[in-house]
């Protein structure tokens, strides 16, 4: 069992051996088990060009233009796998390089743990452009049947109003016929009244034309007759031009 004394002696020795609390130091032991950085969180090693990486993310940022956030982060997840699939290709030529000048085969296991992790990184390259993808082609299927109401209520409005305007025609027409049918049931009123009316005038005429006068004298009907039909006619005419004028 250890003594208070060995106890305290064990304490002050951890705290010479808590390694680096500074940013630095703790910057410098972060790779310290990092061997090849397929599995961890992405970052570009410093053994590699960051700035071909960084004109990878432009190139697949140009040619898919993401629109939304969710598409960025799979045109970004695209970059970071199709990067890391070509680090497990590099990884792979120190194997293959000396088994190829000496004919001594290659170190199976490490040789397969780098295929494995390019096919996985290819993998998910290929399922984030297809997710991209579906998404716009679902975006654009929405757009479309979007659209495609739109056109059809457009369609409906228009056949509505149409259907309204010819309602509106058919019954101003139907008041308009039913007025001039009242106008034409008006005027052979008027019609019957005149002839009745020159009919009782042309019966009185007679008796009183045919009265005896003082004297010799004698009256010709005949005449007086046409002179009034003349007056009537003429009446007619004038009160016919003053009703279309007024129609029109």
């Amino acid at each position: 069992m250890s003594t208070d004394a060995q106890l305290a002696a064990n304490r002050a020795n951890a705290q010479l051996s808590t390694g680096p609390t500074s940013e630095a130091g703790l910057a410098a032991i972060a790779h310290n088990n990092f061997r090849h950085g397929l599995t961890s969180t992405f970052v570009v090693l410093p053994s590699e060009d960051g700035a071909a990486y960084d004109d990878l993310v432009l190139n697949l940022n140009l040619e898919f233009s993401p629109s939304t956030e969710t598409e960025e982060i799979l045109v970004t997840g695209m970059a970071q796998h199709h990067w890391q699939s070509q680090r497990a290709m590099r990884l792979q030529q120190p194997l293959l390089a000396p088994a190829l000048e000496t004919g001594v085969a290659a170190d199976a296991k490490q040789l397969g743990l780098y295929l494995r992790y390019q096919s996985t990184h290819d993998r998910a390259y290929h399922k984030a452009l297809s997710q991209l993808l579906r998404l716009r082609s679902d975006r654009r299927r929405s757009q479309i049947g979007f659209d495609s109401q739109k056109a059809r209520n457009e369609m409906q409005q228009a056949k509505l109003a149409a259907f309204t305007e010819t309602q509106v025609t058919k019954q101003a027409q139907a008041v308009r016929a039913q007025e001039m049918k009242e106008e034409l049931h008006a005027a052979k009123l008027r019609r019957s009244e005149a002839k009745a009316s020159f009919a009782e005038f042309e019966n009185y005429a007679k008796q009183t034309m045919e009265a005896p006068l003082p004297g010799n004298g004698r009256v010709d009907i005949e005449q007086i007759y046409k002179v009034m039909m003349s007056a009537i006619r003429i009446a007619n005419a004038e009160n016919q031009a003053k009703q279309q004028k007024e129609a029109a």
